[in-house]
């Protein structure tokens, strides 16, 4: 989101009621494939982290499993012993369960969330490397996984629970760690290895238990008097000297000389810092920089923004709504908020210059009330695929506030892939189940408008005879979005220019073409929308996906053999062959004539 967007602040003024309480239950794999997954265990520094940076008096538990589930650290209210207790029981984790019983730990987990309540914020964690893996006999896991998505599922839902999942292997169950944190509004992370698990877990807890903090700019960030107590997280390297942190009377101090008022817990990986009644000025990390670094603050004056999507649409827009709130309430005092500047940022990657947008409450545009504390901003071109982060800030004349978001934007609905096999090609497309019902998919072909059948639980296939080498090949998606509107889009995939008669690579990605226009249900036909809202116009509120393709350059042949080439060689061959072979036959006939002759003479002599 790099270029000028169109601005506009919104709607519906915030309605503010207390805060509540997060309510965080995190569920650990400890499965004997894990020794691969995490052999240097760093599922511990990782839990330590997030339990160590969960508010007091918030309620949380720890549970892990394999063949069985067990309650490592006991549901209840976050105190220092609590905090201690994790601490302990995170050294405890390992890698010898036999099974992953994922089943049973989101049961065991959600043990008395029944109903929703508004007095708290359900937030589960899982993090897993693996499948539902119950038994040797498949028929009961494929059971058993039925139960989470048909059983297990709408009762989290129902009750209010955003379900945060990890994966952290390339054997895992995506699908169904995909389904069940888009299903319920919550957060799916792949690590790539087990060393991005804390980072992952940072994450996790800025959508579990979200805090306030300041912003850091060259490892230097300013304490208002309004600070009681400040977190400092550090993110380091194990060969890293030792953090020191300077105060503004320039007294530094480390791990092993810190003042009483200091907390610290050091792991090879991050310090964790807790200042209590933090001096007013400029404070200094003597470290090597990294963008997830945080200051996380207790303060009455605190930055409340409004809830953000986890999953975005290329064409989706983003609202972004922010106010400050003291002891809990709206700021609304006008000599003070017009000393305030708020601001949201748009960061893609660490070495990218941020995009950056200013929030209003002016009452132009579609503000339905000015001057009422809440500030807010629409961004509409959300065109770049990828992860994001938002962060949103206050600068005042004397404090500044800031919160954090990460969120994704998919490029397209569907995932489209091509195979080559024998005599033609296979076509595989696969909905994207961060963005859309899978259920409510129906995959068809834009010539002829017939469906596709299903090839799988949620894949839809074709084969595509030979003939359409070198051709494009358009589908239509249509499909129900999460928060309940209908979309169609059409896909078109470039097949391979030749053929293999044996199976080859795959040709994959997310297809190009022009979106259709997303509808709501039939129940709510006055929103229809038609056609895609011009660039810049917010149109009728409809959504217009616009996929891109991943891969445009491989829309031509695929890489492999080229069968063209050595077909138009071997006929060259050919030929030469047989005019060779005509020019021989022609002369060994001539010389048999001779030969003939001569042999008629020599009889008559």
């Amino acid at each position: 989101m790099r270029a000028p967007v169109f601005l506009a602040v919104l709607l519906w003024g915030a309605v503010v009621t207390a805060a509540p309480v997060p309510d965080v239950r995190v569920a650990v794999d400890i499965s004997g494939s894990m020794k691969q997954s995490d052999p240097q265990n760093l599922r511990r520094p990782a839990l330590k982290l997030l339990t160590g940076l969960l508010p007091e008096g918030s309620r949380a538990g720890v549970w892990t499993f394999g063949q069985y589930v067990n309650m490592a650290v006991p549901w209840g209210r976050v105190t220092p012993a609590w905090k201690a207790r994790a601490r302990a029981e995170a050294d405890r984790i390992h890698s010898r369960g036999r099974y992953t019983n994922i089943e049973e730990v989101i049961q065991k987990a959600a043990f008395n969330w029944r109903r929703p309540d508004p007095r708290y914020a359900r937030h589960l964690v899982l993090l897993t490397d693996g499948k539902v893996d119950i038994a040797r006999d498949a028929e009961v896991d494929e059971l058993s996984r039925r139960r989470v998505l048909d059983e297990l599922l709408p009762q989290l839902k129902a009750a209010g629970v955003k379900v945060h999942t990890v994966a952290l292997s390339a054997r895992v169950d995506r699908e169904l760690l995909e389904r069940l944190s888009a299903t319920t509004g919550g957060w799916f992370a792949e690590a790539t290895s087990a060393a991005d698990l804390q980072r992952i877990f940072l994450q996790m807890f800025d959508k579990a238990a979200p805090r306030p903090s300041l912003p850091i700019e060259g490892n230097r960030f300013e304490v208002d008097d309004g600070v009681k107590e400040m977190t400092v997280v550090v993110f380091r390297r194990p060969d890293d000297p030792p953090l020191r942190i300077h105060p503004p009377d320039g007294k530094a101090f480390d791990e092993a000389h810190a003042p009483d008022t200091v907390s610290w817990y050091h792991e090879d990986t991050y310090d964790l810092v807790t200042v209590r009644r933090p001096a007013t000025g400029t404070w200094r990390l003597a470290t090597r920089s990294d963008p997830d670094n945080r200051v996380l603050v207790l303060t009455d004056l605190a930055l409340d923004v409004d809830p953000l999507p986890a999953n975005l649409l290329v064409g989706d827009p983003l609202p972004v709504k922010a106010w400050l709130a003291e002891k809990g309430r709206p700021v609304t005092r006008r000599d003070f908020l017009d000393l305030v500047q708020f601001r949201v940022l748009d960061r893609q990657a660490p070495d990218a210059p941020p995009g950056e947008w200013k929030l209003a409450d002016d009452g132009q545009a579609e503000d339905g009330r000015a001057r009422d504390g809440i500030y807010g901003v629409v961004l509409r071109d959300t065109s770049e695929a990828g992860e994001h982060e938002l962060v949103i800030r206050a600068d005042g004349a004397t404090f500044q506030r800031e919160r954090r978001h990460v969120f994704r934007i998919l490029p397209a609905l569907a995932r489209l892939a091509v195979v080559a096999s024998e005599g033609g090609f296979e076509l595989s497309v696969q909905p994207e189940i961060l963005l859309v019902e899978p259920d409510s998919v129906a995959v068809l072909r834009e010539d002829t408008g017939e469906p596709l059948p299903r090839t799988g639980e949620h894949v839809w296939g074709l084969t595509l005879p030979a003939s359409l080498a070198g051709q494009p090949f358009g589908v239509r998606v249509k499909a129900r979005r999460l928060h309940g509107k209908t979309v169609e889009a059409s896909y078109t995939v470039m097949l391979p220019g030749a053929v293999a008669t044996h199976p080859a690579g795959e040709q994959s990605g997310h297809g190009t073409g022009a979106p259709a226009a997303e509808h709501p249900p039939p129940a709510a036909e006055s929103e229809n929308a038609h056609a895609a809202a011009p660039e810049g116009h917010e149109g009728d509120g409809s959504e217009t996906p616009a996929p891109a393709a991943d891969h445009p350059d491989e829309a031509g042949e695929t890489a492999g053999t080229d069968w063209t080439r050595i077909l138009m060689l071997t006929l060259i061959i050919n030929l030469v062959l047989a005019v060779a072979g005509l020019g021989g036959w022609l002369l060994w006939k001539r010389l048999r004539r001779r030969g003939q002759a001569q042999d008629e003479l020599a009889m008559q002599l």
